[in-house]
């Protein structure tokens, strides 16, 4: 989960995050057609359901995340043309909801969810999400594909807000991080393969993808283990923001601070005894 309970928008109003521990994804498939529905696990009350139909989808393909207020998932479409697919489902709720008012789990809240799907150039075998300790850093997603990559796709580029059918204006740029008009297709990006040049050895069914906070808030480790690879690395969706550049000029900090230090242990007692005279001629 994240720290932050909604997203500011441009005209100072709030966009309140649907957060639920409880939530759980369900796939269903019917003779034309494929759900995805998304239960509150307490009440078992239906927050928001997915269809596809009218094309065919192979089920063993399906790989389902979810974090903060949203789920994002991948699917493999063999007719009419064949695409790798990826939906995400972004859940937000009204104001009084989140109010200071007393929370009971019996009580459904009243959910939005806003949707959009993106194609993606690879096949896609599993799909996991970053983590960090405190939940401040924006989160990527990590996808292991067909071709032996492990990939990093910042969550921000699968927003489902993603502004379509109109010219971008500043307050769509201010509405949300990152925010950037529709594209259907994301972009294969070599600088986001973890693995750079050294392609992993995939299992039939033993693909881990393995994700870990560290203390510093900025980093994640991820981790991929099966019977061939043990590869490890780590991810920065939002850089280094907490560490110091290499190129950082700490020596002239220390003499700076040494400096200010001397000025004061020099100065005080001239101070003391200003402050000493004054009380005299008062």
């Amino acid at each position: 989960m994240t720290t932050a309970g909604g997203i500011a928008r441009y005209d100072r109003s709030v966009l309140y995050k649907y957060l639920n521990p409880n939530l759980v994804s369900i796939i269903s498939k019917g003779k034309d057609t494929l759900s995805l529905s998304l239960v509150d696990g307490i009440t078992g009350a239906v927050i928001h359901t997915q269809q596809h139909s009218g094309e065919t989808i192979d089920i063993d393909s399906i790989c389902i995340i979810q974090n903060d207020n949203w789920v994002v998932y991948s699917m493999y479409v063999t007719s009419p043309v064949s695409e790798q697919r990826i939906v995400v489902i972004d859940l937000f709720q009204e104001s009084k909801d989140v109010s200071g008012a007393p929370k009971t789990s019996f009580k459904t809240a009243n959910v939005t969810a806003s949707t959009n799907s993106f194609i993606y150039p690879e096949k896609i075998l599993s799909l996991a999400s970053t983590d960090t300790k405190f939940g401040i850093t924006v989160k990527s997603i990590i996808a292991l594909t067909e071709s032996g990559s492990l990939v990093e796709i910042p969550k921000y580029l699968l927003n489902s807000r993603r502004v379509d059918g109109r010219k971008m204006t500043t307050n769509d740029q201010m509405d949300d991080f990152g925010m950037l008009p529709y594209e259907p297709v994301i972009h294969h990006n070599t600088f986001k393969i973890l693995n750079h040049k050294n392609k992993l050895h995939i299992s039939k069914n033993n693909n881990k993808i393995l994700l870990s906070p560290t203390d510093l808030e900025s980093t994640s480790v991820v981790c991929f283990v099966n019977e061939f690879n043990e590869f490890c690395t780590v991810v920065q969706p939002s850089s280094s923001y907490d560490l110091l550049k290499s190129e950082f000029d700490k020596p002239k900090l220390i003499l700076t601070i040494v400096a200010l230090l001397a000025a004061y242990i020099i100065t005080k007692p001239f101070v003391d005894s200003k402050k000493l005279n004054s009380k005299w001629v008062d």
